[in-house]
């Protein structure tokens, strides 16, 4: 899976069993936001002043596996 920036949180966090781990390195609490299932990870992450591209890279190094191949 490739993650982009127009993704809705909550669709991210059930992509792979990690990406919440990642999430939450950058201090974010996706998985127990209301938000998370309307934003996307762009808009999300604006009020946290961090970089789109900065997080997308990180989530995009997860391995393969996520809840698409269960």
């Amino acid at each position: 899976m490739v993650y982009t920036g127009d993704m809705i949180v909550s669709d991210i966090v059930d992509s792979h069993p990690q990406a919440k781990d990642v999430l939450q390195s950058f201090g974010l609490p996706c998985c127990r936001c209301i938000v998370a299932y309307h934003e996307t990870l762009a808009e999300g992450l604006q009020p946290h002043e961090l970089d789109v591209e900065t997080v997308l890279k990180k989530l995009n190094t997860l391995p393969s596996g996520g809840a698409e191949s269960r």
